[in-house]
């Protein structure tokens, strides 16, 4: 056997045991095969796009947009904020929004336990600094999603949500063209967020308000 011959058995073998260990532990892989596949040609033809791939540098500015770390200056801005003016309603709603939506999120990631596209195919190379743990749903896009929605529910005009919802697409786009997350990942980081929000706005947010009212006749 020749060297080259050698080196063509070693690559396929590589290949098949790369894309058998991150299958192993895959819900939708299991569960629904031919969608999970139909799912990563999507996200293949997408990322290898010639036409999208000019305008990286985009879709790593949309990337950061949805970085969960911009939560930080959230909660650090309007606890100041709210300690200033002796009013923590709007610390309270982004944190309890927040935190009650991670938490769903979070299960649902460590139940599917999908790995992530750069983990699954070696033609797709991440290029973004985040990505890291399980793929579904997309922290980017459940993240933001939740964000922008607060900002939009408390401060902005109802027809604006749209104009926030096409940003969530483009947060979207940006995972799968940084070679994070597949298609569907980024659509149900999405859907379920709002879901989320929806049950917090018009349903949790009020207890928690509550709370907060008998905290604040205490402390101020």
């Amino acid at each position: 056997m020749t060297q080259q011959q050698s080196n063509s058995i070693d690559e396929k073998n590589n290949s098949a045991l790369f894309q058998n260990r991150n299958q192993e532990s895959d819900f939708i892989a299991q569960m629904f095969p031919i969608f999970d596949s139909k799912d990563k040609k999507l996200t293949e033809f997408l990322y290898h796009n010639s036409n999208l791939q000019k305008i990286r540098w985009i879709w790593q500015i949309l990337s950061f947009l949805g970085d969960p770390r911009i939560w930080l200056f959230v909660f650090l801005f309007f606890g100041v904020y709210g300690l200033y003016i002796k009013d923590l309603t709007y610390i309270t709603l982004f944190f309890t929004g927040f935190f009650q939506s991670f938490v769903i999120y979070y299960i649902i990631k460590n139940l599917i336990k999908r790995h992530r596209p750069f983990k699954q195919n070696e033609t797709i190379i991440r290029l973004d600094s985040t990505g890291h743990g399980y793929s579904f749903p997309s922290g980017h896009c459940h993240h933001s999603t939740i964000l922008y929605g607060l900002i939009a529910l408390i401060w902005l005009p109802f027809w604006s949500i749209p104009l926030f919802f096409i940003l969530n697409l483009l947060i979207a786009i940006s995972r799968i063209m940084l070679g994070c997350h597949f298609v569907s990942d980024t659509i149900m980081g999405i859907i379920e967020a709002y879901i989320e929000l929806i049950i917090f706005w018009w349903v949790t947010k009020i207890f928690y308000l509550n709370i907060l009212y008998v905290i604040q006749s205490i402390i101020f």
